[in-house]
This record gives C-alpha cells, structure tokens and sequence, in this order.
C-alpha cells in the first residue's frame, strides 16, 4: 500500500509540474506576442511619420493605412521599360540616372555638377548652361534623347498605373511633375505639393518616398483627390 501511495504522489507531484510548465510556456507565449504587436505598432508609426511628414489630426485620418499601402504597391509596380521587368522605384532611378552619366570635359556627371533640380530647368536655359561650363552640343544631343525618352516612354508608364489609382494626381519627379496628362515642367503646375496650393483641401496630404540619383538626395512625392 506505502508503495502504491508513493506511486502516486510522484504521478501526483509529476502532473503539478508539467501543468506548471504548460503555464508558463503559455504566460511567455502572450508575453512575446505582446512585445512583437507593439514593436510591429511602433514601426508602422515610425514609417507613416517618415513618408508623410507631420500634419494636423485631420490630415492624419485622411491618410490611412489603406492609401499608404497602395502607395507603396504603386512603387513596387512591376512594369515594362525598354524590354525589361523593373518596379517602378527602380524606374525612376534608372531614367534620372541616365542624365548623370552625361559627364563634362572634367569627367563630372550633369547631376553631381549641378544638383538633381536641373533636369527640372527649361530647356533654354539649362542647354546656354551646359555649353558655357564644360559640356558640347554632343553632350545636350544626349540630354535631349533622354529628355524624349522620358516623354515618350516613361512618362506614359507611370500616367497608365498612376491613373487605375486616380483620375487627378501629382507625382513628382526629378524630371518635372507627372500628370494624368503626362510629364510638366514644374514651373508650369505650381507649387501642388505645399498646404497653401489652393486646391490642397481636395486632395490628400503629401507623401514623400527618398530616393538617391548620383550624389543626391531626392524626394519622390505624390498626391491625388481625397475622393479617389
């Protein structure tokens, strides 16, 4: 009998520990659940503050989750650019970078020389820099195919996707401001991007994407119709 008492004490005192450890397990479980949810919080805070800058509350709640993730699926776009597959971030790269392995007489890139915002200059006026400053007529014969290269072939890459977003948008770029009617010069659309535009009420607040095109920073941005 002492032996069958014993026996199951340690069952007994066996199933007490394995329910224990159960618990705690369990315990640990919710703990780093817990800890990944408010980590995962912090940095889709963190990204929604980086891409949309700091507005009002109202400005806030316009931008949701939902526009951010479409902004971001725009970006990620595959799309087809002189027979190959590339996302549209890597587009808008590698069509701004062609203009930077236009070099000067000293070997300097157009865009290390005279910074990204130059392929935003009327033509007139960038075309007298150039050749005042190191450059030859074969050189501006490079910016201007790559100038119509951006017209006819990116331009029209990113009206396509950008419009199975939204009828109105502006999505600027180094080469100007693309439009649901193509590629503008900057100076000719105005200040969009800014909260005094007097149309900003009708459309979402700003979000910005960085790029780097040769030695410079950029910032890709993007509005379209809050009713999009």
């Amino acid at each position: 009998m002492k032996i069958a008492k014993n026996k199951k004490a340690q069952i007994g005192s066996t199933l007490v520990w394995v329910v224990a450890t159960f618990i705690i397990l369990f315990i640990m479980i919710i703990y780093l659940f817990g800890v990944g949810l408010l980590t995962a919080k912090s940095a889709l805070v963190n990204t929604v503050k980086k891409i949309t800058g700091f507005f009002s509350k109202d400005q806030i709640s316009v931008i949701d989750q939902g526009t951010i993730q479409s902004f971001f699926a725009f970006m990620n776009t595959k799309v087809n650019y002189n027979d190959k597959e590339i996302k549209v971030k890597e587009l808008l790269i590698i069509s701004a970078s062609n203009y930077n392995s236009i070099k000067d007489s000293k070997g300097n890139g157009l865009i290390d020389k005279y910074g990204i915002k130059t392929l935003d200059e009327p033509s007139d006026t960038l075309k007298n820099k150039m050749l005042l400053q190191d450059f030859n007529e074969n050189d501006w014969k490079k910016y201007v195919d790559y100038e119509n290269d951006d017209q006819n072939k990116m331009s029209p890459i990113l009206v396509k996707e950008l419009t199975s977003y939204c009828g109105e948008f502006y999505f600027s770029i180094p080469q100007g401001i693309v439009t649901n009617s193509g590629l503008k010069i900057r100076s000719t659309i105005g200040d969009v991007f800014s909260n005094s535009w007097p149309r900003s009420d009708e459309f979402i607040p700003t979000i910005s994407y960085p790029i780097i095109i040769g030695n410079s920073n950029y910032e890709i941005k993007f509005r379209m119709l809050k009713t999009c």
